[in-house]
């Protein structure tokens, strides 16, 4: 009976010791690292953007990466000795934040997504008028607005999810630019 016992302890320590990396988003192609091995001028850069954030976590970011920069599931990174890119990744109940940021503290890029926002009057009309004219029994269920930013490109957008009444399995995804205008539905 002990035995027994002790065999399901240790699949239980198993299970929950790996569910609870599963799932967690890293940045691709990074290793994490400590406040302390990021460069202070990383962290100054930071600082001044973002004064009051927490909780945040540093990567190291090889060169090949930084070019095709992006936030996804688990791709750890080997060790380099020198690495010339840090990513910074925060996130608070109302938003997530990753940035790209040079050895001298440079911000190259940076992605941010904000839960639940208040919809702009011209987006707000766009989708009264999509609905009215395509989707008269869908029902709004999230609105999140998209910020990317890097050197040669700004673009921001909401992505609003909408659910059908009459059948909640079926959802529209409407992606639409600050100015009103629909980029796709899907």
């Amino acid at each position: 009976m002990k035995k027994l016992l002790m065999a399901a302890c240790i699949v239980a320590m198993y299970s929950v010791s790996f569910g609870q990396t599963e799932g967690e988003l890293i940045i691709k192609g990074s290793k994490v690292v400590t406040k302390d091995s990021t460069p202070q001028q990383v962290i100054d850069t930071l600082k001044k953007r973002f004064p009051n954030a927490k909780a945040v976590q540093y990567y190291e970011t090889s060169a090949a990466t930084a070019n095709g920069w992006s936030v996804s599931a688990d791709d750890r990174m080997p060790s380099v000795s020198a690495p010339e890119y840090y990513t910074i990744k925060f996130k608070r109940e109302d938003f997530q934040y990753y940035a790209l940021f040079e050895s001298n503290g440079t911000l190259i890029k940076s992605e941010f997504q904000q839960i639940n926002v208040e919809l702009p009057e011209a987006v707000k009309a766009s989708l009264l008028k999509l609905k009215a004219e395509k989707y008269p029994d869908y029902q709004l269920l999230t609105k999140d607005y998209f910020k990317y930013e890097n050197y040669d490109m700004h673009k921001d957008y909401y992505q609003i999810t909408a659910v059908k009444t009459s059948d909640p399995t079926q959802k529209k995804v409407i992606t639409v630019d600050p100015t009103g205008n629909i980029i796709k539905v899907k």
